[in-house]
């Protein structure tokens, strides 16, 4: 139990000092593998809605390098900026 508990105290500290670099971000893409990315979002949501609300989209990339992660950042904000600059693509 004190386990888990030590884990959880310290993901909400790890998630407060991510949302505290991330606080004049307008636009974020959370990557990576398994959950924490959605718990991450989760976390924001209930703790810093200002971080939640310029959170993008969270999506799964296993440990991809530094040049795979740029390439995916880069394909996906050309794509968001489409469909945010051509209000005929949003949905």
């Amino acid at each position: 139990h004190h386990k888990h508990q030590g884990k959880a105290d310290d993901l909400n500290a790890y998630f407060a000092d991510i949302a505290q670099a991330l606080a004049d971000t307008h636009e974020v893409l959370v990557a990576g593998p398994g959950l924490v990315r959605n718990q991450f979002r989760d976390w924001c949501v209930k703790h810093d809605a200002i971080v939640a609300g310029v959170i993008v989209d969270s999506i799964s990339a296993d440990h991809p390098t530094d040049p795979q992660l740029v390439a995916m950042a880069r394909q996906y904000f050309k794509k968001f900026d489409n469909m945010a600059a051509d209000p005929s693509t949003a949905a």
